[in-house]
């Protein structure tokens, strides 16, 4: 069992005062309605594991190319140095690390650390909050799962949730995609945290079994009225009669800790072929030069597309929102293995006019009859608008002294973070390199030169099979650079899932 109650808390951090201050201030909002939390049984815990693995069985030996020269020179190098949070309590199974975001939860000017743990306290989940500036291992608070049934996965994402409430500090937004809701297994919730007050629980405005509501959440200004709003995707809800497409749903807080429907976004195309096109299994800003949203961009990962049938599309949705997307992106390149698709935006990163989309699932051609199965790799879309110019394409072979190989994974996962020293934020693209004689990698490439050979960093020698889960950068030590944080959730002894949290800094 875990302690409920924050551990080694620094002085000075509570705030008695905020839950009163907290109501007052809602009490000034404007709008009406509620969403008034369901109950009932929770769901027994699910029998798999998700996540890009190759499927059973002994795929042929990989088959190399010699790497691209061209553009190659010079190559970058970077030797970064590692910091490393273990789980509190090497509870195996935690997930420790299945995600991650920097936000300044007590209000104090130092940025903290979130980390979900969503298969604590059997699959009922939790999030721990390391305080900055020290980011020391036993300098944090833990929160339990706000509904004790098991299975809810709270803690599946975190996010910077931003100044909701007018109140110092940044409110910390959580999903629960396996929770119960009005008696509906795996219909979701997703929780407001604040720091010293009791949370918000976020329902949908349409409770479907499966629909895996909270599967994802960010905050912004969506509607340019000067308030934010919660966004929050459902992968497994339906966008279309008798199709799971997916959609994504608007909230904002309005008076006296109420919650308040807002616009909802469905699957524009979702296949009647594909099992799920899991639209709403991620959400990213696109933040404009002041930092305000200025796109809303929404993966669609097995939407058809001209070329394939389950290709995934990448739905890019402007601000103020419409029901309608601006336009939709997908990959220029072919994929041959039908019915799996290529996961384009599994993961997603976005600074103004870049969009880095990891496409784990990509087959790469390569010289010969055949293309690498699952070589994978990253689509980089620049511009005012990411469909004008076709994307440059990021593999493992742009590294002089690397190349392709089947069931790479390359591109499962992409950050846009100020790594390399200028303020233009450099490329880095994670591969899980299952086959590969090569072994696991991150690639950075130099943001002012894309086009040059990027950078070769093995993450650390025990990392688990799928080391690079909850990924999130910002500038957690004052000065310097950002720092890469990666959550390995499958760390431990036997991939047992304890998990880990490992800060690069550059």
């Amino acid at each position: 069992m875990f302690p409920v109650n924050p551990t080694r808390r620094p002085a000075g951090r509570a705030n008695p005062l905020r839950a009163l201050a907290l109501m007052l201030l809602l009490a000034g909002c404007s709008g009406g309605g509620s969403n008034a939390p369901g109950g009932g049984d929770p769901p027994p815990p699910p029998g798999g594991s998700g996540g890009a693995g190759g499927s059973g069985g002994d795929p042929p030996p990989p088959t190399e190319s010699p790497a691209d020269s061209a553009e190659q020179s010079p190559t970058l190098s970077l030797a970064p140095s590692f910091t490393i949070i273990d789980h509190p309590y090497q509870n195996p199974g935690s997930d420790f690390g299945v995600s991650t975001c920097i936000l300044d939860f007590d209000g104090d000017g130092h940025a903290d650390l979130a980390v979900g743990a969503e298969g604590e306290d059997g699959m009922r989940g939790a999030v721990y909050v390391f305080w900055g500036p020290e980011l020391r291992q036993d300098s944090f608070v833990r929160i339990p799962a706000v509904a004790q049934e098991m299975a809810g996965l709270f803690g599946h994402d975190v996010r910077n949730g931003g100044d909701l409430d007018g109140l110092p500090g940044d409110e910390l937004l959580v999903g629960a995609p396996e929770e119960r809701t009005d008696g509906l297994d795996s219909a979701g919730a997703a929780y407001v945290l604040f720091e010293g007050a009791a949370p918000l629980r976020i329902v949908s405005c349409e409770p479907e079994d499966e629909a895996w509501f909270g599967t994802s959440l960010v905050a912004g200004d969506f509607e340019g009225r000067g308030v934010s709003q919660i966004a929050v995707g459902a992968r497994g809800a339906t966008s279309a009669p008798g199709v799971r497409g997916g959609r994504v749903e608007l909230f904002h807080l309005g008076p006296f800790g109420l919650v308040h429907p807002g616009r909802v976004l469905s699957n524009p195309n979702p296949s009647t072929d594909a099992s799920n096109g899991n639209f709403g299994r991620l959400l990213v800003v696109e933040p404009d030069a002041h930092g305000e949203p200025q796109n809303l961009i929404v993966p669609a990962l097995a939407n058809p597309t001209p070329e394939h049938g389950d290709g995934g599309l990448v739905y890019v949705f402007s601000v103020p929102l419409s029901s309608t997307p601006s336009f939709a992106l997908q990959s220029p390149l072919l994929h041959w293995e039908a019915g799996t698709g290529t996961r384009l935006g599994m993961v997603l990163d976005a600074t103004p006019h870049r969009l880095l989309a990891g496409a784990p699932r990509h087959d790469i051609e390569v010289a010969g009859p055949t293309a690498l199965e699952n070589a994978g790799c990253a689509l980089l879309f620049e511009g005012p608008e990411f469909d004008l110019a076709p994307p440059r394409v990021l593999r493992r072979s742009d590294h002089p002294f690397e190349v392709e190989c089947t069931l790479d994974l390359n591109g499962y996962g992409v950050a846009l973070a100020e790594l390399v020293g200028s303020d233009v934020p450099d490329l880095v693209m994670f591969g899980l390199n299952i086959h590969s004689k090569h072994g696991m990698s991150i690639l950075v490439y130099d943001g002012e030169i894309p086009s040059a050979a990027p950078a070769f960093i093995q993450p650390l020698p025990d990392s688990s099979g799928h080391f690079p889960e909850g990924i999130c950068h910002g500038q957690l030590v004052p000065g310097g650079r950002e720092e890469l944080v990666v959550g390995d959730a499958r760390y431990g002894p036997g991939e047992d899932r304890r998990g880990r949290v490992v800060l690069f800094q550059f």
